[in-house]
């Protein structure tokens, strides 16, 4: 093997040297990383998208060979779309991976801000590569989908912890995203077989991850929604329909509303943190809460009050303040992103 790689163009020796050097590619043998550097090397920007956020997964990963690459994401708030910059990487590193193995839509755009080259590994290829050496080909599989069960469980104790900040609750039962990432964990323990079954492996646990940063992302716009405050009560005002999804949750806000303002300013009212206790009562009835749903309704509901509070019965005054990030949320946010 080592004569065949000295044999090599230099150019191939060179990319060899650079994979051989990659933690996340060391499971792989000399003869499966020059295989890979027979590939094209491809090669972007300056300000050129390698990934673009959102597009059909095309069946191909991104091995970097040189430079560095910036993720961003898409972030939609009241004023309108914004992209906002999460990490940087520096080669080399593995990029897509996650699209790669699960299929599913790019999660976050990935852009060059000056030249960088890598590799463009397709399914064929990829096929070809690990049936080279199929023990070092399940090794490296193995490896890959540990390192992300590794970000999930970090992220899913990052999103455990903002539930509880957003629910005021001290304890938050354990739900589906934990008993996934625990049976994820068992597979990774018990899994005996060959590549094929390596790559189910990788890509059910990719699932889960995409899933929890999915999840996180929802808390991550609540929790940066502006705040508002109440200035006014009027209970003859609320002409919401009885059969409006929310009809329940605004009036219960309209009664919490009008009691508080018998015992205290209306300003001192946290808004969030009311209409997430009105949320979640609604939905305790002895059965495990399904938090990510009460995540999606608080997002809704909230923005429903912010747009159209005269129809409820309530008056606001919505706070123009620069919020400051959570750092801890934005590391969190950059976890899992492919």
């Amino acid at each position: 093997m080592c004569a065949q790689l000295l044999k090599m163009p230099s150019g191939q020796k060179e990319v060899v040297d650079i994979l051989s050097g990659m933690k996340t590619l060391d499971g792989l043998s000399p003869i499966q990383l020059a295989r890979l550097a027979r590939l094209d090397v491809t090669r972007w920007g300056p300000d050129e998208f390698l990934i673009q956020e959102g597009e059909a997964n095309i069946g191909e990963m991104i091995i970097l060979l040189s430079g560095k690459i910036y993720i961003r994401k898409k972030v939609n708030q009241s004023s309108g779309a914004t992209y906002e910059q999460l990490r940087e990487l520096e080669a080399p590193t593995l990029v897509g991976e996650d699209s790669f193995f699960t299929g599913l839509k790019r999660s976050a755009g990935v852009w060059a801000k000056k030249r960088v080259a890598g590799l463009l590994v397709n399914h064929d290829e990829f096929n070809r590569m690990v049936c080279l050496d199929k023990i070092s080909g399940a090794g490296f599989i193995k490896k890959l989908s540990l390192e992300c069960q590794v970000r999930a469980e970090k992220t899913l104790n990052l999103y455990f912890g903002m539930l509880k900040l957003v629910f005021n609750r001290e304890k938050i039962a354990r739900e589906f995203f934990y008993c996934s990432a625990m049976e994820n964990r068992k597979l990774l323990l018990e899994t005996k077989g060959d590549v094929a079954d390596w790559i189910e492996v990788a890509a059910k646990i990719m699932m889960c991850t995409r899933e929890i940063n999915n999840a996180l992302e929802d808390l991550y716009h609540f929790a940066n929604l502006p705040d508002m405050k109440a200035t006014s009560v009027d209970k003859s005002g609320f002409r919401l329909s009885p059969d409006h999804q929310f009809h329940r949750v605004m009036r219960s806000l309209l009664e919490e509303l009008d009691n508080a303002q018998k015992h205290v300013s209306l300003g001192s009212l946290n808004m969030k943190e009311t209409l997430a206790s009105i949320i979640i009562s609604g939905q305790e009835s002895g059965r495990i809460i399904d938090y990510q749903l009460m995540v999606s309704l608080l997002n809704q509901a909230y923005s429903l009050a912010m747009s159209h509070s005269a129809e409820l019965g309530f008056t606001i005054t919505v706070l123009d303040v620069s919020r400051v990030e959570d750092k801890k949320v934005e590391e969190g946010r950059s976890l899992l992103w492919d």
